[in-house]
């Protein structure tokens, strides 16, 4: 890392002055810190499929479930309760070891995943995407599968507050940007597959 990001008058931080300390990853600027991931959150496994299940999305299965697959983002189905209400990330434990996925909607999670919730909200996002660089399959801390103690003692560099808020803040905008391109995608997909039945029907 550089660490030339824009400081508070818009401009490189380290190049300009920006102050700099020690730590046990080198150099970073005064207010970052190293921290285990397990102290700045909070880690669960998915649980067993939920009684109320539907495979697609219904006015009393609405909440999405989500496992460690990545077609379609990991998702399973759906069912009537979230049992995570809070944007937090999801991490695969087998199959595709390490792949992860924020989530920023209410949710829940069956086995095989680790959910990893954040004590401050506005490091969500950051914390994302640190985890989403860890190339856990070739780092020797897992084999066959990956545990919450491993991801736990995980140890990440964590920005100021002024500065994760400020980062938390333009993701947000990119972020729903990304959003509402995916759910008007996914409407065209929809006409699409509309059109081309009535194509076929047309022929037949």
């Amino acid at each position: 890392m550089d660490f030339e990001f824009p400081n508070e008058e818009g401009t490189a931080y380290r190049s300009n002055g920006g102050v700099m300390v020690e730590s046990e990853m080198g150099v970073v600027p005064e207010g970052w810190r190293v921290e285990y991931i397990g102290n700045i959150s909070e880690l669960k496994a998915g649980g067993d499929k939920p009684t109320v299940f539907s495979e697609t999305k219904t006015k009393d299965c609405f909440v999405p479930i989500y496992s460690n697959g990545v077609v379609n983002e990991g998702l399973f189905g759906y069912t009537d309760k979230a049992n995570y209400p809070k944007e937090s990330i999801t991490v695969s434990a087998r199959g595709t070891i390490g792949y992860c996925e924020l989530r920023n909607e209410p949710f829940d999670a069956i086995v095989r995943l680790i959910v990893v919730i954040p004590k401050q909200q506005y490091q969500t996002k950051y914390l994302f995407e640190c985890i989403k660089r860890i190339e856990f399959d070739h780092s020797g801390s897992v084999q066959n599968q990956l545990t919450i103690p491993q991801i736990s003692t995980l140890q990440i560099m964590l920005p100021s507050s002024d500065v994760l808020k400020r980062y938390n803040s333009i993701m947000y905008v990119l972020l729903e940007k990304k959003r509402i391109l995916k759910t008007e995608n996914s409407k065209l997909e929809e006409v699409k597959d509309l059109l081309l039945a009535r194509m076929q029907r047309v022929e037949l």
